[in-house]
């Protein structure tokens, strides 16, 4: 944005002597000023709808003013009673709250990761692998299949009128027991000192 200022007095010519060259007129004065006049117009805010660059700036009104003037930044915050050190404390504690709050992340991620790495490190492999001390079941059954034909040996527990009891299943049927006293019933024969192959 420019202001227009004069650059040739025109009038001060009139009062020149015939044949003073300064009296003249030249076409270069007028483009000149005529190419200044445009620059000051085509840099000039319109009065209907101007859009307004950079950072205008203008006086602020009074509290409690109700005019069609425009408000300016501070005159809303005096308006809302929020002063610029209020505004100072709302950022610091922003940027406080943010930090805490992506340090909180940041660590919980890590914590996360690390446990998933440790149970990683700590997991059997379904095959091959070697457990270390007590294996404890619930109430589910434990099936040792055969490669070769996928049938095998079941171990089940059951508990019945106070008594609980190991059943041992071949491909469904129960061929052994042994219950929690000590019993131990087989289906068929018990062979004693026999050779085990």
């Amino acid at each position: 944005m420019s202001n227009y200022t004069k650059l040739v007095n025109f009038s001060v010519k009139d009062t020149l002597d015939s044949g003073n060259p300064q009296k003249v007129v030249q076409g270069s004065e007028i483009d000149t000023e005529y190419d200044n006049i445009q620059l000051a117009i085509e840099t000039k805010a319109d009065a209907n709808n101007a859009q307004l660059d950079g950072s205008p700036v203008t006086d602020t009104a009074a509290p409690l003013t109700a005019t069609r003037r425009l408000a300016t930044t501070q005159y809303v915050m005096l308006q809302n009673g929020v002063t610029t050190a209020d505004l100072t404390t709302l950022i610091t504690t922003t940027q406080s709250t943010a930090t805490t709050a992506l340090t909180t992340l940041i660590t919980t991620a890590q914590t996360a990761a690390t446990t998933a790495g440790t149970t990683a490190d700590n997991a059997v492999e379904r095959a091959g692998d070697t457990m270390a001390g007590d294996l404890a079941f619930g109430s589910n059954a434990v099936t040792f299949n055969s490669k070769a034909t996928g049938s095998g040996f079941k171990i089940i527990e059951e508990t019945a009128a106070g008594v609980t009891k190991l059943f041992f299943e071949y491909n469904g049927t129960k061929v052994a027991m042994l219950d929690s006293t000590g019993a131990f019933t087989v289906k068929g024969d018990v062979t004693a000192f026999g050779t085990i192959a």
